[in-house]
């Protein structure tokens, strides 16, 4: 559905197991390079044979948008299906313009 092109400046990983054995997933924050005013989305990939990419990588996603709802209300979720390492050296995030351009939404 989409492409985003960034640098990883966070990642969580989940696991459990579920009835049909263990699962993984990771939760990368991407704040995307090239722009005057940078996004930054949160993107999630699933699955047992998934490599983790290292934080200050870069790296452009493709992904589908996924909605959810729950008691009443819909959220999003952006899920990577591909993914491509531009690059594994360490790059400087611009922390500053993040908080300045960033919200008080406690979300």
């Amino acid at each position: 559905m989409g492409t985003f092109k960034g640098i990883v400046i966070s990642k969580e990983k989940k696991q459990g197991t579920s009835a049909k054995g263990d699962w993984v997933s990771f939760t990368y924050v991407i704040q995307e390079t090239g722009t005057q005013y940078p996004q930054t989305g949160v993107f999630e990939i699933f699955g047992d044979k998934i490599p983790e990419i290292d934080e200050k990588a870069e790296v452009e996603v493709d992904f589908d948008l996924k909605a959810n709802e729950y008691q009443g209300k819909w959220y999003n979720k952006l899920q990577i299906w591909k993914y491509n390492l531009l690059s594994e050296q360490p790059k400087e995030v611009d922390k500053k313009k993040e908080k300045e351009e960033g919200d008080n939404l406690p979300f």
